[in-house]
């Protein structure tokens, strides 16, 4: 099921990352208005594949103290739930 989600036009690229979303940018909520009402349409963020998104690095904990329990979850390989 392809699902559709509005954001900003910064997040695009980021949330372009999720597979089966269609993501439309909105640059301003006048934008969003004339999308909605169909008299301008908002063209779609291409799908992206982390791979080729340029500066995804891993991240290195080595200094941050305390927060053992988000340290453990970003090395897991499966989703870990994290409850406060």
């Amino acid at each position: 099921m392809l699902q559709a989600h509005l954001c900003s036009a910064p997040d695009a690229l980021e949330a372009a990352l999720i597979p089966d979303v269609e993501v439309y940018p909105v640059i301003s909520l006048h934008d969003l208005y004339l999308h909605l009402t169909n008299q301008q349409v908002i063209k779609p963020q291409p799908h992206v594949e982390a791979e080729s998104v340029p500066g995804l690095a891993s991240t290195d904990f080595r200094e941050i103290k305390g927060q053992e329990h988000v340290k453990r979850a970003s090395k897991s390989p499966r989703p870990v739930d994290i409850t406060y």
